[in-house]
């Protein structure tokens, strides 16, 4: 709950100090929770979780408190209002380094390269329940419209291209580790950072189109992903582990779980029917435009993340019932469950 409104702040901060204390106050209470659940046993995910905090949090808070100097400076009445210092302007000279670090802000909230590492490791270590909140992509998405291309046009026009390098480079990277692992719960980790690189680069394209769908597209998947989460949450509390080399033939056992996997799958890369097939055709229609070739790679990483989501419900639902499972009592989904997946779908 106390994410979820701190996140809410970030949507309706008009005050730079209040975006500031929502982005932070978004960030400490998963913290503290995956800290507290499996950080005392984890020393890696303990400090991981410290680096997460630390460098999604510091750089925003500099170029925010150097924003709100400059515009008192040039006489604004409120410094940390968005409007005062869009009025008031900030001078060119400072713009390059001040977007840099809001890009670095949300380069590290996003998991995008070289501030991806985080992710992985939370995802697959971390508590299933408490760490599927990082999988949202909006905070980062508000806040470089609004601070970064709102405030700072010139640093803009200047750091756009680097993030549309970067979220390609996270796309392919994200989908070509996600390609390879045998773990559920690591190769969502690098699912959601692709999906988060394509997302950055529709926005980094700086078109009607990239943007609208880059918008759109951080929503669907952001609900897709949830719920392959929740899925592999099920499965994992359900057969003991989320190792497709463990998994097997579980359709027969859990056909219900194994129609939300598929469905969700589906969503997840984009299929006609759902949410992100609209996004993800504006997101490349709109990158094509500006970055014809940035549009190619960008596509081959959606497919590569289609592969990996439909090899793995291979894996882990067809073929033959492995032998360690015949004898297990492998649990339909409990209402609440169902309910939850439904409403996802």
């Amino acid at each position: 709950l106390a994410t979820g409104s701190a996140i809410l702040g970030v949507f309706c901060a008009l005050d730079l100090a209040v975006l500031a204390a929502a982005w932070i106050a978004a960030l400490v209470p998963i913290e503290r929770l995956i800290a507290r659940k499996g950080g005392a046993l984890d020393p890696l995910l303990r400090r991981t979780c410290r680096i997460f905090l630390l460098g999604g949090t510091a750089p925003l808070a500099l170029a925010i408190g150097a924003m709100a100097a400059l515009a008192a400076r040039r006489g604004a009445a409120l410094p940390f209002d968005i409007e005062e210092i869009a009025r008031a302007g900030v001078p060119e000279a400072w713009q390059s380094p001040l977007f840099a670090l809001v890009g670095i802000a949300v380069l590290m909230r996003m998991a995008a390269v070289p501030f991806h590492g985080w992710l992985p490791v939370l995802l697959e270590r971390g508590p299933l329940g408490v760490t599927v909140l990082l999988a949202e992509m909006q905070v980062g998405v508000c806040v470089l419209l609004r601070v970064g291309a709102a405030l700072l046009p010139a640093g803009c026009a200047e750091g756009m291209p680097i993030l549309a390098v970067l979220g390609l480079v996270s796309a392919l990277h994200g989908a070509v580790l996600a390609l390879v692992q045998t773990d559920l719960r690591r190769m969502l980790g690098y699912l959601v950072a692709s999906q988060k690189g394509l997302v950055l680069l529709g926005l980094a394209s700086l078109s009607r189109e990239s943007v609208s769908g880059a918008l759109l597209q951080s929503v669907a998947s952001s609900i897709a992903l949830t719920g392959l989460a929740m899925v592999i949450g099920a499965l994992e509390a359900r057969a003991g582990t989320a190792d497709t080399r463990a998994l097997g033939g579980l359709v027969a056992r859990t056909p219900r779980m194994a129609a939300f996997f598929f469905l969700l799958a589906c969503a997840a890369i984009g299929m006609p029917g759902a949410l992100s097939f609209v996004s993800e055709d504006l997101l490349l229609h709109g990158i094509l435009h500006v970055h014809p070739v940035l549009s190619v790679l960008a596509l081959t990483a959606a497919a590569l993340n289609g592969i990996t989501l439909f090899r793995a419900f291979q894996r882990a639902f067809l073929g033959p019932l492995r032998r360690h499972l015949q004898g297990a009592s492998v649990e339909a989904l409990l209402f609440r469950e169902r309910a939850f997946l439904l409403a996802t779908v």
